[in-house]
């Protein structure tokens, strides 16, 4: 059975080293801090909100759209660079872009539907589907950079069992902060800082999986060549 081609090789990536730097002070220094900044621009202490108590109790909707952009932006960004470094093959790069899109959108109709802690039926079914919409797209980013992690295992075993490894931390951390680190008091399941943590580790994983296809070589590729220079020599 022939094998699903998931790497070529890539193509130079226009002012490469601009981009390294732009993305690292994006992704390590600037989404940090305007997430910090969000976080406390509401009128609840940060642990006691979310980003839908930001978005309609508070009435900050237009500052969550913000934090959308800004965040997922980053992540597409990240991962842009990621595709284009290892050389996905067109079909894979439209996979994993397409994922994107969808879970972008997702997160966003999803913030868009009102929710209010009031327990009447009409509150209760927003606020479930808000819930339920918002929660399988922002899921839906960490599918996409395991995607990434089991393709790696095409090019490079190493890299491919580092970028599971920090998938497998970030899973860890982000189930322990969803879950544990928010006040019971409050009607949010999961509060804002746990969330914005947990989309800052989305985004330093897509740019470390770039970093990744920069520093390990694709070994698929470099076998093929040893048989391609055997053959020539015989």
């Amino acid at each position: 059975m022939k094998k699903t081609t998931v790497f070529q090789t890539p193509l130079p990536i226009p002012g490469q080293r601009t981009h390294e730097i732009v993305s690292g002070v994006l992704v390590f220094v600037f989404l940090p801090i305007v997430n910090c900044l969000i976080l406390c621009s509401g009128r609840q202490r940060p642990l006691y909100n979310s980003i839908s108590r930001l978005a309609w109790p508070e009435g900050l909707l237009w500052l969550v759209y913000i934090w959308g952009l800004l965040n997922i932006g980053g992540f597409f960004y990240a991962t842009w660079l990621t595709l284009r470094a290892g050389g996905y093959v067109k079909k894979w790069s439209r996979i994993i872009v397409s994922m994107e899109i969808v879970a972008a959108l997702l997160m966003t109709v999803g913030v868009s539907i009102p929710s209010y802690p009031y327990d009447s039926f009409a509150y209760l079914a927003m606020r479930t589907f808000h819930t339920a919409i918002s929660s399988v797209g922002f899921f839906l980013f960490f599918v996409i950079l395991s995607v990434l992690s089991i393709t790696t295992f095409r090019r490079n075993e190493r890299q491919a069992l580092l970028s599971l490894a920090f998938n497998a931390f970030i899973l860890i951390a982000g189930i322990f902060f969803l879950v544990k680190v928010t006040d019971p008091t409050s009607y949010c399941h999961v509060s804002a800082p746990s969330q914005m943590l947990v989309f800052d580790l989305f985004n330093i994983n897509a740019l470390l999986n770039y970093f990744g296809m920069t520093l390990f070589r694709n070994e698929r590729l470099k076998s093929e060549d040893e048989e391609t220079n055997i053959k020539q020599i015989a």
